[in-house]
């Protein structure tokens, strides 16, 4: 099965790589940051800071994941990013 972020029988650049990594561990960090703000109520679960640290974390995970071809935590990720941004949506748009 190919990555789904690469043309078809091309490898990805080494900058393109390293620019993936990177936010793969942005991605990790905003995740863990999310959950300890609001373990620790620094954030409500409810606050926008909070989602879009889900948002963007979610999604970052799930690119990490599908770049190396981990397609179950990639899944579980897009589903986290997802959830955040309809509770965005409802929270902040009254959606």
């Amino acid at each position: 099965m190919l990555d789904p972020i690469q043309a078809e029988g091309q490898r990805p650049s080494v900058a393109r790589s390293l620019l993936i990594e990177m936010f793969g561990w942005y991605a990790a960090f905003a995740i863990v940051a999310a959950y300890a703000l609001t373990s620790f109520s620094i954030l409500k679960p409810t606050d926008i800071a909070c989602q879009l640290l889900n948002v963007s974390g979610g999604f970052g995970v799930a690119l990490i994941s599908f770049h190396k071809r981990a397609y179950q935590p990639g899944t579980v990720n897009i589903a986290w990013a997802i959830i955040a941004f309809a509770a965005i949506l409802k929270t902040h748009f009254g959606g």
